[in-house]
C-alpha cells in the first residue's frame, strides 16, 4: 500500500488516450528499473494496481471500469460495483486468462468463452477470435456459465452457489460472479512460486526468474512508446551491471546496439500491442515497450523497423557523476515531509534524469528498494517519511542517467520513525448471533514494516470474556450472552500496537 499518487497535472487527463497512458506509465515507473531484466527479481512486483475514484470517459459516470497497457500495471475504478471482479479479471489477464464477454480479448486455449461470442485474439490482438468449446452463456450476461455440477462454493458464507457467471465476463451483478475450473487452474499455476513450466498462454518472459549468469554484464534498460508509423517517444534509459541473462533476439521491430564500424553487437525484438485490455476493450495510437538490452561497447543505440532506422541515439563517452546524497546520518529520527538532495554532473554536458529510491535495510542484499520518484530532472525531491517503513538504519539511493549511461550514489544510513499496523475486522459492528451457535470472527493487519501480521501478532479480546484467541480467524462456540465489544489488537516487530473494535450481540 502506497501513498496517494497526484493526478492533478493536465498530462494525467483520464478523458484522453494520452492521459490514460501517462497514468499507466507513471504507476509502471514505481517498479524498480532492474525489473526490466528480471520481473521476478528482488523487489519486483507481480502487479501494480492504481485505484481511481469514478469512471472516466465522461467522468464520473463514464464507460471505463478499468484498463491496462500490459504488465505490470492496471488502473481500476474503486467506486464501481464490479471493482472486486475487475481486479480478479486483471489478475487473470497477467496469468494468460482471456475475457469471456462479447468484444473482449479471448484466449480459447486457456479459458474458452461461450460459443457465439466474438472478440480479439488474446495472443494476437490484430486478429478476431471466437471459441467453439461448447460453453454456454450465463442467463442475462455476457459470460461463460459455470454449472452447478462444477460445485461453485463459498466457504463460511453462502455455501453451494448453483449456476454462476465467470468473472472474466460482464453484464450481471457482483453476487453472480465466480471462477471456472479452467481459470482457477491457470491462476493457481501462475501464482505458484515453485512452478517448473510455463502454463499455456502465459508470457514466458514474465513468468519465471531466468537463471543468473556466472559473471556480471552491462545492460541497458529501455522504455518508450511507438505508433504504427514508427514514430517514437523515448523516455530516459538507464544502464546497470547485472547477472541477469539477456540473450539477443531479433524481429521486424527491434532495438540494437551498434559499434563504431556500424556492426550490430546486441539486439532485442520489440513487441508492440495497440489493443488495450480494458473494460470495454479499446485500440490505441501509441504502444508502450520496455526491456533489457545487452550493452557492450557501442557507439549508437538504434530502433529499427523492417530494416529502417526510426530512432537513433549516440552513446556518450562518460558516465554521470553523483555524490552528496542527503539526508545524512543524524541524531534525530526522520518523519513527515523531508527534502532529499544530491549533487550531480555529466562530463559530456548532457542533461540528467534521476530515480530516487529508499530501503529500510541497505545491508540486506534481498531488501526491496522502494521507488519514490522516477525520471525527475531536479537534483532534489520532497517525500513524506511518515508513509515509509520505519528503520534504525535506512538509506536513499540516487540513479542518474544521461539517457543511456548511468551512475549510482547512496546516502549514509539514517533512522526513520516506525509505524503502527493498520487493523481491520471483516464483520460489521452490530452483528447479532444466537447463543450456542458458532461465532466466527476474521480480520487482518497490514504493517508497513512487516507486511501482513499473522498468528500470535493478532489477539482477539472481549470486554466480557477477556482473551478469545489469536490469528486472523477464530471460531467461538461458548460466547456468553450479552453485548460484547470485540477488539482485534495487532503488534508488529517494532513492538507498536494498533486495534479496531466492533460491537456484537449474543442473544
Amino acid at each position: 500500500m502506497r501513498e496517494e499518487f497526484d493526478l492533478s497535472a493536465s498530462q494525467y487527463n483520464l478523458e484522453t488516450d494520452d492521459g490514460r497512458l501517462a497514468v499507466w506509465q507513471a504507476l509502471t515507473n514505481l517498479m524498480p528499473e532492474h525489473c526490466a531484466a528480471n520481473p521476478k527479481g528482488t523487489g519486483c512486483y507481480d502487479l501494480v494496481v492504481g485505484f481511481i475514484s469514478d469512471r472516466p470517459n465522461t467522468y464520473p459516470n463514464g464507460t471505463l471500469q478499468g484498463y491496462t497497457y500490459g504488465r505490470p500495471t492496471n488502473i481500476v475504478v474503486a467506486s464501481d460495483e464490479d471493482m472486486p471482479a475487475t481486479i480478479s479479471d486483471e489478475i487473470g489477464h497477467i496469468n494468460g486468462v482471456g475475457d469471456t464477454y462479447d468484444g473482449g480479448s479471448l484466449n480459447c486455449s486457456v479459458n474458452p468463452s461461450p460459443d457465439g461470442v466474438n472478440g480479439k485474439d488474446y495472443n494476437n490482438p490484430a486478429n478476431t477470435a471466437s471459441c467453439t468449446a461448447g460453453k454456454s452463456t450465463f442467463p442475462g450476461a455476457s459470460a461463460t456459465k459455470i454449472l452447478a455440477d462444477d460445485q461453485p462454493y463459498e466457504v463460511d458464507n453462502r455455501g453451494a452457489l448453483g449456476d454462476r457467471a465467470d468473472f472474466m465476463g460482464s453484464g450481471t451483478t457482483q453476487s453472480n460472479y465466480w471462477i471456472t475450473p479452467e481459470v482457477y487452474n491457470q491462476v493457481f499455476l501462475g501464482l505458484d512460486p515453485a512452478k517448473s513450466a510455463v502454463p499455456t498462454g502465459v508470457d514466458a518472459a514474465h513468468y519465471q526468474s531466468p537463471r543468473p549468469l556466472a559473471a556480471t554484464q552491462r545492460l541497458l534498460l529501455y522504455t518508450g512508446l511507438m505508433n504504427a508509423q514508427g514514430q517514437t517517444r523515448i523516455q530516459p534509459w538507464y544502464s546497470l551491471s547485472s547477472t541477469e541473462p539477456a540473450a539477443d533476439t531479433t524481429g521486424d521491430t527491434q532495438i540494437q546496439a551498434v559499434d563504431a564500424s556500424g556492426a550490430v553487437v546486441a539486439s532485442q525484438a520489440i513487441k508492440l500491442q495497440f489493443f488495450v485490455l480494458s473494460k470495454p476493450p479499446a485500440t490505441v495510437v501509441w504502444a508502450p515497450f520496455e526491456g533489457a538490452l545487452r550493452f557492450p561497447a557501442a557507439a549508437k543505440i538504434q530502433i529499427v523497423q523492417k530494416g529502417s532506422v526510426v530512432y537513433e541515439a549516440k552513446v556518450s563517452a562518460h558516465d554521470p557523476v553523483v555524490s552528496g546524497v542527503s539526508p545524512t546520518a543524524a541524531a534525530t529520527t526522520l518523519d513527515g515531509p523531508q527534502t532529499i538532495a544530491w549533487t550531480a554532473s555529466d562530463p559530456d554536458g548532457d542533461a540528467l534524469n534521476y530515480i530516487v529510491e529508499y530501503t529500510p535495510r541497505p545491508a540486506d542484499p534481498t531488501s526491496e528498494w522502494i521507488v519514490l520518484a522516477s525520471d525527475i530532472t531536479s537534483p532534489q525531491w520532497m517525500d513524506d517519511f511518515s508513509t515509509l517503513p520505519g528503520t534504525a538504519a535506512g538509506a536513499i539511493r540516487i540513479t542518474a542517467t544521461d539517457g543511456i549511461r548511468s551512475a549510482v550514489a547512496t546516502s549514509q544510513n539514517f533512522a526513520v520513525s516506525f509505524k503502527p499496523p493498520l487493523v481491520s475486522i471483516d464483520e460489521s459492528t452490530g452483528a447479532v448471533f444466537t447463543g450456542g451457535a458458532v461465532v466466527r470472527l476474521s480480520g487482518e493487519a497490514d504493517d508497513v514494516q512487516d507486511g501482513t501480521i499473522e498468528n500470535q501478532g493478532l489477539v482477539w479480546t472481549s470486554d466480557i470474556s477477556g482473551t478469545l484467541g489469536s490469528g486472523s480467524e477464530i471460531a467461538l462456540t461458548r460466547l456468553p450472552l450479552g453485548n460484547h465489544t470485540i477488539t482485534l489488537t495487532a503488534t508488529n516487530s517494532a513492538g507498536l500496537t494498533a486495534s479496531q473494535s466492533i460491537k456484537i450481540t449474543v442473544q
